[in-house]
């Protein structure tokens, strides 16, 4: 008889790193940062007080720490708004802050994990990876199979998630997988427009304010930023 095997699901240690460094700050604050630090703060627009904003970070890290629900995550952040005396979110909003938070957090872990030079040195071809269905954007779609050296600038803007609820990402090649599948590796500047597979031609441009790779937050300067900022971040990173 074969002997069972209990299996536990594993957690993403570095999507949670990131996730957990994040300082959770009001939408005044926020706006006010610099793009590469947006990357390190956690905020919600048109929420009415921080103490929310935090209980829907705690919500959110909770299930990148444990599993969850998108209902689960909406239940649970809209009986503490309700219980305060507000409005809950929406459907939509509360879809919008799941999917995108934790698709970032996700690719931040991923692009740690193939930043190791392990990894660069026996799998330096990055290739982007749309999920082509019915709601990929079209620039999404058209980057779909795009591959690039690891260190390649386009990397800097187009690394994902490019909008948001963007599902896309990107996974790693050897170059003997390069060779065997006959995949084109570009150089150079990336064209402003591409064609899809159907023959679309289209614009390639992320929405506003995911033209920066999310993860190079995880290496800041911190001393060039506002003392105050350097302090909650100082205090958060002694805590973890």
């Amino acid at each position: 008889m074969d002997k069972q095997v209990d299996l536990e699901p594993l957690s993403f240690e570095e999507a949670i790193e990131f996730f957990k460094k994040k300082i959770v700050m009001e939408p005044k604050a926020w706006a006010w940062l610099k793009d590469e630090m947006k990357t390190r703060a956690f905020t919600v627009t048109n929420v009415a007080t921080l103490d929310i904003i935090q209980n829907i970070y705690d919500e959110l890290l909770e299930t990148i720490e444990n599993g969850g629900t998108l209902k689960e995550f909406q239940n649970n952040i809209n009986t503490y708004i309700e219980d305060k005396g507000y409005t809950g979110l929406s459907a939509y909003r509360t879809d919008n802050i799941f999917r995108t938070n934790i698709q970032t957090a996700y690719n931040a872990g991923r692009y740690k994990q193939q930043m190791k030079p392990l990894i660069t040195k026996n799998r330096p071809i990055w290739i982007y990876s749309a999920v082509n269905d019915s709601r990929t954007r079209p620039a999404h779609r058209a980057l779909h199979g795009v591959a690039r050296r690891f260190d390649d600038p386009f990397w800097e803007t187009w690394y994902p998630p490019n909008g948001y609820r963007c599902r896309c990402s990107v996974r790693t090649a050897s170059m003997r997988e390069v060779e065997r599948d006959g995949i084109k590796v570009e150089t150079g500047d990336a064209p402003d427009v591409r064609s899809t597979t159907d023959g679309q031609v289209v614009s390639i441009t992320p929405d506003i304010g995911f033209d920066t790779n999310p993860a190079k937050g995880w290496k800041l300067d911190m001393s060039k930023y506002d003392d105050k900022l350097q302090a909650a971040y100082q205090e958060k990173k002694n805590r973890l």
